[in-house]
């Protein structure tokens, strides 16, 4: 049996956790504190993929080059990378976008893309957050079976 992490600071992405992971295969364990993404405590774990949706930090090199870490970057990247996506797509303009999957390297939001999906930017910013959760753990679940 495989495990999995996901990584998270954001209460809409724990509630999606909480839903899914007993649906997912394989063991679920979930991270919400900067200083419990160790090295040491990812080698315990032994994580087939690290999943950060919406993680704030830098992922150190180390956990970069030893574990198959994926985010999931709210633009159409290469378009719209680096910090706060959304504010920049309404400020532009955009009515919709799309969640990019991608494996994690030490350059930001540059890695290999595993696929993309649409997503729709209507609604308060906290309705377009929960949207994106839901999107990001269908995406996680495609990513693993």
């Amino acid at each position: 049996m495989n495990n999995y992490v996901v990584a998270t600071v954001k209460s809409w992405n724990v509630e999606q956790f909480k839903l899914f992971s007993p649906t997912l295969p394989g063991k679920w364990h979930l991270i919400t504190d900067k200083k419990d993404l160790s090295i040491d405590k990812l080698r315990k774990i032994s994580p087939k993929y690290v999943f950060f949706p919406h993680w704030s930090w830098i992922v150190p090199d180390d956990v970069l080059s030893e574990f198959e870490c994926v985010c999931f970057h709210m633009a159409d990247v290469p378009y719209g990378r680096g910090g706060s996506p959304l504010q920049n797509l309404i400020i532009r303009g955009h009515k919709d976008t799309k969640l990019s999957a991608l494996k994690m390297t030490n350059e930001l939001d540059a890695g290999p893309v595993y696929f993309k999906e649409g997503l729709l930017l209507n609604g308060s910013a906290k309705d377009i957050f929960i949207r994106c959760s839901k999107k990001t753990f269908k995406m996680i679940k495609k990513i693993v079976e």
